[in-house]
């Protein structure tokens, strides 16, 4: 796929991105080619909205970063695997939000 295919596609969302409750994102997701050039970042009002969002960018970016509203990274993937929060990390804290039902907020 050329860079600019894979440009347009990192602007695109999730099917289930339709969040007229939500007037301000939670997250902003980015998607970078592997000579770092990338687009805005796509507007994210869910963990869910993430999850998708990195699920369909995965196979074709070479990095996609996830940041909350303070511009934390929150989430890392790089060529496909997860980098950033580690493995573990990130299911203690799915561990800790089922426990205490707050909603994602990672490492920062």
């Amino acid at each position: 796929m050329p860079d600019w295919a894979r440009l347009k596609l990192s602007q695109m969302k999730p099917h289930s991105s339709a969040n007229e409750r939500e007037q301000t994102p939670k997250y902003s997701g980015y998607s970078f080619l592997e000579n770092g050039r990338y687009k805005a970042g796509v507007g994210l009002y869910s963990e869910k909205e993430v999850m998708e969002y990195v699920e369909l960018q995965k196979p074709y970016q070479h990095r996609i970063m996830i940041c909350d509203r303070d511009d934390f990274n929150v989430l890392e993937v790089i060529k496909g695997e997860m980098i950033h929060p580690s493995k573990e990390d990130l299911e203690a804290f799915l561990s800790e939000q089922e426990q205490s039902g707050n909603s994602m907020r990672m490492n920062q």
